[in-house]
């Protein structure tokens, strides 16, 4: 028989409560019409933990001279990038962005000239960031997966006067391309990354010829901008706080990006509110590292990286490619680590495919509840909370991030609550949902890491001192801040708050109000733990031809629990009674059920079968079964793609933080979603 489970361990005492009730969110103003009282943070005010400085240049000059000689911004060394990292200090940086700022001005930019960066994660990234910032220049970040047409849709309406390229053939190509449509008028081109920069600067200047907009252009590599500085030495030009730091373009689900207007003084309250809110219940200092991945175009891992300045800590950068990202985060060994939920789910669905076996999945399902409980009751930190089963089972886990990881942090979407379980006892580390916008500079909620008892998980937490919040009622989808626990449309306000959409006023009027209200579009409700908890979208929610309402973001995150598919689009419209699906099976287990079932094909063939598709929808009808969802939230028929999609697979289906272009799907699926409905109707 089985082997007895062995008893727990003596409780220990619970958890000091202080540091958790003294961040809990307070009223600070009543209701006030539609919307519910105004919510501050616990810890503090704004003013009490914006940094002291005017800009980020000013923050990065104060902080590279009170770290000079610590590590600061590294990268993989060797051939293809296999050997271990290497660091270039504070110090190091500093005389290299002072170079860059002198640059600058030599090649003709000044105060308010707008630079476009468009690369991965990369050291001369952080430095261009930091040297625009010396020479009161706006960085205008790209995201490296970009096609040519939002390129030069960002450029023009920024009107970049210097650009800089990363020389990865994918980026160059792209902004190769973009060029001849490009009309505002480049004045510079600056190329760096690990490709040859000679060849790719005789291709730009070679494209350059005859266009609109680079005719003029100077193209210098990395190494001539540098000595154009040294050669050139110009003082900083400090900006002033309300000047604009950065115009960053929302990766945008529908329509062109929007261009975020955050101020150097946003910047500073944000770092020194959420780092001061993380140092709370973690420590953090300059012995820590952070893995970089998650793009520096998107404000989550910007906000991270100046917090790590502030720290005086380091920073590793990856190579930039997925399928070596484990083998960089094993390298690099950081104990922060920051990702979205996309990729926590193939954390979690790799783990379960091998604990899906017998006597694997016993010893996981006992670890896991064993660990889990102490955690909850409030009785045991994950540090202490089940030694035996860290040692059987997790610290194994822990190791695809290092094994040093103390913090684990997730943004950018809600993290399923299975998912963020899996984290919390299998990572040996804190785990917290942070929850903010591209308009409202990142976090402007963070779950206290170790809350004592399960009340704060699947939340995104409390809101941080740069902020504050209220619940604005949507009576149409019943959402209601009079409502026991109060719901209603997220709405923030504070000195984290965006100025505007660039050069789009009336885009601006939706969302703002002139009091300073920024609607979120999120639906939330307040726990009665004081937490926020995401449980909608506004803007995906539609009805059926029955008149049922679909919130389709919560049906995505029930059927997301079925670990047998990567991803799941849920569709439907006011003129079906009835949701269709669109599904990428997860390889490996679709082909392991064709083979115990007797059918045959490759994966792009299995997926094409109707026994597949059968199998599948089996599959979402037990899920939904679960989730004790609705008759009408349950998917009538599933189509399944062989193709994962991925923000640079050319699809553009999806964004660079893994959010779903909803009309890029359906204009990519209109066929198959007409046949599913043909088939459904004819029955």
């Amino acid at each position: 028989g089985r082997r007895a489970v062995p008893s727990p361990p003596p409780l220990t005492m619970p958890l000091d409560p202080k540091r958790f009730e003294k961040c809990k969110m307070k009223e600070v103003a009543p209701a006030n019409g539609t919307k519910g009282p105004t919510y501050g943070c616990g810890l503090g005010d704004a003013e009490q933990f914006r940094y002291p400085h005017d800009s980020l240049w000013e923050f990065w000059d104060a902080k590279s001279k009170q770290h000079a000689g610590n590590k600061f911004i590294g990268e993989r060394t060797g051939a293809g990038g296999e050997g271990p990292y290497k660091y270039r200090t504070y110090g190091e940086t500093a005389e290299r962005v002072t170079k860059l700022g002198s640059a600058l001005v030599a090649a003709g930019a000044s105060a308010g000239s707008k630079v476009g960066i468009l690369s991965p994660n990369t050291c001369e990234w952080m430095e261009l960031l930091l040297a625009n910032a010396s020479q009161s220049c706006v960085t205008i970040p790209l995201y490296d997966t970009l096609g040519a047409d939002v390129i030069e849709y960002i450029i023009d309406h920024a009107e970049c006067e210097v650009v800089a390229i990363n020389t990865g053939s994918k980026q160059l190509a792209s902004f190769i391309g973009a060029m001849p449509k490009v009309t505002s008028k480049v004045k510079v081109v600056v190329l760096f990354g690990k490709e040859d920069h000679g060849a790719a600067k005789a291709k730009v200047e070679e494209a350059a010829a005859g266009t609109a907009g680079f005719a003029d252009a100077k193209v210098f590599t990395y190494a001539e901008f540098l000595d154009l500085g040294a050669s050139n030495p110009a003082a900083p030009t400090p900006p002033k706080k309300e000047d604009l730091a950065v115009i960053m373009y929302t990766s945008g689900t529908t329509g062109n990006p929007k261009g975020v207007m955050l101020l150097h003084d946003t910047y500073m309250y944000e770092v020194g509110g959420a780092q001061a809110f993380l140092k709370t219940f973690v420590e953090l200092g300059e012995d820590d590292t952070f893995f970089s991945f998650l793009p520096l175009a998107h404000i989550f891992d910007q906000v991270v990286e100046l917090m790590f300045i502030g720290l005086g800590a380091h920073i590793g950068y990856w190579r930039g490619d997925v399928k070596k990202l484990v083998d960089d985060v094993g390298v690099c060994k950081p104990t922060l680590f920051a990702g979205v939920p996309r990729i926590y789910d193939k954390i979690y669905n790799g783990a379960m495919g091998k604990f899906s076996k017998a006597p694997l999945s016993w010893l996981y399902n006992w670890a896991k509840g064993r660990k889990l409980y102490f955690m909850e009751e409030g009785m045991q930190s994950y540090k202490t909370a089940s030694p035996m089963a860290d040692g059987i089972v997790f610290k194994k886990v822990a190791k695809k991030l290092g094994g040093r990881v103390k913090a684990i942090c997730s943004g950018a979407a809600p993290l399923a609550r299975h998912v963020e379980d899996f984290l919390r006892v299998g990572m040996c580390a804190s785990v917290s949902q942070g929850y903010g916008l591209t308009e409202t500079c990142a976090a402007s909620c963070i779950a206290p890491p170790d809350y004592p008892g399960p009340n704060m998980a699947g939340t995104v937490g409390v809101i941080t001192p740069a902020i504050q919040m209220c619940l604005d009622a949507v009576p149409e989808m019943k959402y209601l801040p009079t409502n026991d626990p109060p719901a209603g449309e997220v709405c923030f306000k504070g000195p984290a708050v965006f100025q505007g959409y660039y050069k789009q006023q009336e885009l601006t009027d939706e969302v703002l109000e002139k009091d300073g209200w920024f609607h979120t579009g999120d639906i939330g409700i307040i726990t009665p733990e004081g937490a926020l908890k995401i449980v909608d979208r506004k803007k995906n929610i539609f009805k059926l031809s029955q008149g049922e309402y679909v919130a389709v973001e919560k049906l995505e995150n029930e059927y997301g629990k079925c670990t047998d598919f990567d991803a799941i689009w849920v569709y439907g419209n006011s003129f079906e009674s009835t949701l269709v699906g669109v599904v990428c099976p997860n390889e490996d287990k679709l082909k392991k059920w064709a083979s115990e079932n007797g059918v045959s094909g490759d994966f792009a063939a299995l997926c094409a079968s109707d026994a597949a598709k059968k199998h599948m929808l089996a599959l979402l009808k037990e899920t939904a079964k679960g989730a004790k969802l609705k008759g009408f939230e349950r998917i009538a028929a599933v189509h399944l793609e062989p193709e994962p999609w991925t923000p640079d697979d050319g699809r553009e289906l999806l964004t660079p933080t893994f959010k779903k272009k909803r009309p890029q799907l359906l204009k990519m699926y209109q066929a198959q979603i007409d046949d599913m409905y043909k088939q459904i109707n004819s029955k």
